[in-house]
């Protein structure tokens, strides 16, 4: 009977230590994208130089970041591509660096992403640079319920597209 007693009280001990730390280490809680990191500010933040690191942690691209800078309403953004490389890859970028900047900030008014490609050490070649503006209420809720199918006729409305010689045939 002891021995009985001992393993349902070890039983009982681990199940509660187990829903405690599902409780305390909530997966939800865990930094997706549209969700901010342990310990970062609520979203919509004002974007400062000391806050451009966290809202860009996590962002998941297909393209490598660069650089980026911030400044006055302006957010500055290099990306690199490889081969192979979509246009469709590059739209999805796009779209998550307008949705970062516009959705989780007040004052991001226009981002601006150039896109270049450099083979091996060869001098880095633009691929295609966007010019995007916050806009209005509606065009953001646009923005955050666009679907995948969607994403190259929302970056044609929220801002203007320089396509250069490497993205034609893409």
């Amino acid at each position: 009977m002891r021995a009985v007693t001992g393993w349902l009280k070890a039983v009982a001990v681990s199940g509660a230590l187990a829903f405690a730390l599902t409780w305390i280490l909530r997966p939800e809680a865990r930094a997706v994208e549209d969700r901010p990191v342990w310990g970062a500010a609520a979203y919509p933040v004002t974007l400062t130089t000391e806050r451009l690191p966290d809202l860009l942690a996590n962002l998941s691209l297909h393209s490598q970041l660069r650089a980026v800078k911030w400044d006055s309403g302006n957010l500055f953004v290099d990306l690199s591509v490889t081969e192979p490389w979509t246009a469709d890859a590059v739209y999805a970028d796009w779209v998550a660096i307008m949705r970062r900047a516009f959705l989780h900030t007040t004052n991001v008014q226009h981002v601006f992403v150039r896109v270049a490609y450099a083979p091996g050490n060869a001098r880095p070649v633009l691929v295609a640079a966007l010019d995007a503006e916050r806009g209005n209420p509606e065009r953001l809720a646009r923005l955050r319920e666009a679907p995948p199918n969607a994403y190259k006729a929302l970056v044609h409305e929220m801002g203007h597209v320089q396509k250069g010689p490497l993205w034609w045939g893409r």
